[in-house]
This record gives structure tokens, sequence and C-alpha cells, in this order.
């Protein structure tokens, strides 16, 4: 699988939600999206769940004394390949 970057974590709302929910229409298959935000972004999980999006997020890391968080955003049916990637290459 293939990663594409954003980094929305400078974008003030709705900015990033509309970012994030364009870059997916455009996603090609077997590619997903890493997103580096500055907080959890409950609402796009909840469009996420409600369109058959499958996320993953880690914990908040430091990056110029702002936390931030990565998003992980994949289909569904590429659970399996995502879940292959070693950690290490996220």
């Amino acid at each position: 699988m293939k990663a594409h970057c954003l980094d929305v974590s400078d974008l003030a709302p709705p900015e990033p939600m509309s970012t994030i929910l364009t870059a997916l229409a455009q996603l090609p298959a077997k590619h997903y999206l890493k997103i580096i935000h500055s907080r959890i972004p409950y609402p796009l999980l909840t469009k996420l769940d409600e369109n058959g999006w499958n996320y993953r997020y880690c914990p908040k890391q430091k990056s110029n004394n702002h936390e931030k968080i990565c998003l992980f955003i994949y289909r569904s049916n590429d659970q399996v390949e995502f879940e292959a990637i070693p950690e290490h290459l996220l």
C-alpha cells in the first residue's frame, strides 16, 4: 500500500475535515491517508464510520512544542494489507 500524507494541524475548522474528505474522494485503491492533526477529529471519525472507512490513530506526539496525532485512514477492504505494514514504515 502507498501512503498519501496530509498535515492539517495548522488549519482552522472546518478546513481539516473538508481537506481530508476531498483527499479521500480522490484516494486510489490500495492507498491510505496518513494525516497529521492537532487533535482527534471526532466528527470526522463519525463520518468515516458511516461511510465504511477504517482508521486508527497514534497517541499525541510533540512537534514544535505542540501535541499532534497521526491518523491513518484506509478502505475497509484494504485492512489486511494495511495491518501487514510494519509499524516503523507507517
